[in-house]
């Protein structure tokens, strides 16, 4: 019977690691002005425009946060930025972009981007 709850105790153990090992970790953005940060706003607002929907001028990141997908090398960035917006009169606008980064292969994807809610 001592054999069977340590089998079970040894069990949940490893699936609370497992569950722990993979859950994302969330960070905020403390350095905004890092050219890694400002780089993955302005690649954003780029590939945004390819869509052709509108044409948006990337100025800067202003705040944002990061999830790990550990222990893959995926890493989600949700950047808030500032961007003029020249199909509507060049108003200055907040806006948050999500920009997939794999590490392992040096690539960053585009996800979306959209007028921050305010």
């Amino acid at each position: 019977m001592a054999s069977k709850h340590l089998l079970v105790l040894v069990l949940f153990v490893i699936g609370a690691t497992i569950t722990q090992a993979t859950m994302p970790v969330t960070i905020p953005i403390s350095n905004v002005t890092d050219p890694k940060i400002q780089y993955i706003g302005s690649f954003a607002v780029d590939e945004y425009n390819k869509l052709g929907q509108s044409h948006l001028i990337f100025k800067e990141v202003i705040g944002g946060h990061v999830f790990f997908y550990p222990p893959s090398a995926a890493v989600d960035y949700y950047v808030d930025l500032m961007a003029i917006n020249c199909s509507h009169s060049g108003a200055l606008g907040n806006y948050t972009a999500q920009v997939l980064e794999v590490s392992s292969i040096k690539t960053y994807y585009f996800k979306e981007l959209k007028p921050k809610q305010t």
